[in-house]
């Protein structure tokens, strides 16, 4: 009942542009809670600039607070790569542009990411207690990357919620650290 509540409230304003009682609705967005410790090597534990397992937080963006509903215990996030450059200068993006930004590990290489990429959501957030880069961001022509949170593919079918991403950084190899 709380995700179909959740998918009938997102979205930008009321689809009747004659309603008298224009109002925008809840649009649930996840979020970083803290901004990254930089820098960011190779094989090191990601953390928050507090030195704690980084969080991910399911807000109501148009409050900045937690929604006003529950989810079902079963949805998941996945925290992905992305390119540095992603999105450019536009601050919403649809979720194939998303999905567009995402970076995979090169050819013949370990995956990009590894540890806490697949998360439960409990009370609105979950913490990445274990995640790593297993290579530096210097291949890809942007050279940077930002690390993003979606709910996995097939978790919750029809609910929408906006993306997060960090700020662009650089990862460098752990031997010059």
């Amino acid at each position: 009942m709380a995700a179909k509540r959740l998918r009938d409230e997102a979205g930008d304003r009321d689809s009747d542009p004659s309603s008298n009682n224009r109002r925008m609705r809840t649009v649930p967005s996840l979020i970083f809670s803290k901004p990254l410790s930089l820098p960011i090597f190779t094989a090191s534990k990601i953390e928050d600039n507090e030195n704690n397992p980084l969080r991910v937080i399911l807000i109501d963006a148009r409050r900045r607070s937690l929604p006003p509903v529950s989810l079902p215990s079963s949805v998941r996030v996945e925290i992905v790569a992305l390119d540095g450059d992603f999105p450019g200068e536009r601050e919403t993006w649809t979720g194939s542009e998303f999905e567009r930004g995402i970076v995979k590990e090169r050819t013949g290489k370990r995956p990009l990411l590894t540890g806490d990429i697949l998360l439960t959501l409990r009370d609105s957030s979950c913490a990445i207690g274990d995640l790593t880069f297993t290579d530096n961001s210097s291949w890809i022509r942007s050279r940077h990357f930002r690390l993003g949170a979606r709910l996995a593919p097939g978790s919750c079918p029809g609910l929408k919620v906006k993306e997060a991403m960090t700020e662009r950084f650089m990862v460098k190899d752990h031997r010059g650290e």
